[in-house]
């Protein structure tokens, strides 16, 4: 063999241990934290009104910026996530121009009919306004009928109880406009 070949020879058996040495550390460093969750840097921009308000956010929180700042946008993802995931369309108010759908408008019509006959009319009390809601929609997941409850929470007046009562809610205006638009 020739003295050229074998000092090529060591030099690649160095750099082979060493990368067994740098694998085995990695390993071992690998082992040693195999619950922390893997990290990633977001590079992304942002317009900057709305990072100094983030950031004025997270300080006003914790009175600190460093430490805390990669928690909070953690978080503030997680939260946005696990809300869209809830939420699949943002049209469950009317706050989008126009009237409601035609099944929707003749069940508003039955709710309306069936507020009409409580003896409380046109005080109405929040329990009491669920279940009148439910009755009608039977059987529904819970965001229809909070949409149904938000929709007749808009077009009536809340009225303020006194002595811790609950507050009641002047259903008029909702049964007005309902058997106006026939």
């Amino acid at each position: 063999m020739e003295p050229n070949s074998r000092i090529k020879k060591l030099d690649n058996d160095d750099v082979n241990y060493n990368n067994n040495v740098n694998s085995l550390q990695a390993c071992k460093v690998s082992k040693e934290h195999k619950q922390a969750s893997k990290l990633h840097n977001l590079g992304t921009r942002i317009p900057s009104d709305t990072s100094r308000r983030f950031h004025r956010f997270v300080f006003d929180k914790h009175g600190k910026i460093n430490g805390v700042f990669a928690q909070e946008v953690t978080k503030a993802l997680e939260f946005w996530m696990d809300y869209q995931q809830q939420t699949t369309s943002f049209t469950f108010l009317p706050s989008t121009p126009g009237r409601p759908r035609a099944d929707k408008i003749d069940k508003l019509r039955r709710i309306a009919m069936n507020l009409k006959q409580l003896n409380s009319f046109p005080n109405i009390n929040p329990i009491t306004l669920v279940k009148t809601i439910d009755s009608i929609l039977t059987p529904c997941d819970k965001r229809t009928s909070r949409s149904y409850l938000l929709y007749i929470k808009k077009l009536s007046k809340e009225t303020i109880a006194f002595s811790g009562a609950r507050p009641t809610f002047d259903v008029s205006k909702f049964v007005e406009k309902i058997q106006s638009d026939d």
